[in-house]
């Protein structure tokens, strides 16, 4: 229900802007399933399996270190003592965390998918 609708036509509007496309799977056992696979083959689907524990592929981390450093902070001023305020306080976190810096984390990104490629799902230096 989402790959065919979804996923698929991102995957190939990636494909036509950059020339080539990879979709990055992580170690869930419905990501090695043998049909998933088929299913992504058939589609013309390539697939980087991602090493185990490997926070630098997910470009989001760094955002969440920032966000986590910003709750902190936050807590420490003020104790954060309801899911209310929790949920409050992460999102004026998120929207402090500077377009810049998101950039900065994608173009990162971009450097370590190419690295990881290179040592067919090696871990990478990042």
């Amino acid at each position: 229900d989402i790959i065919d609708p979804f996923l698929i036509p991102f995957y190939r509007a990636v494909q036509r802007e950059h020339g080539e496309a990879y979709l990055i799977h992580d170690n869930a056992p419905c990501h090695r399933a043998n049909d998933t696979k088929n299913f992504l083959a058939a589609r013309g689907v390539r697939r980087i399996q991602m090493p185990p524990n490997s926070p630098d592929i997910d470009c989001i981390e760094p955002c969440f270190r920032d966000l986590k450093a910003y709750i902190t902070k936050a807590h420490l001023e003020s104790p954060i003592e309801s899911r209310e305020r929790l949920q409050s306080v992460a999102h004026e976190g998120w929207a402090q965390i500077p377009m810049e810096h998101i950039n900065n984390y994608i173009r990162r990104f971009s450097k370590v998918l190419k690295q990881i490629k290179r040592r067919n799902g090696g871990h990478s230096n990042y």
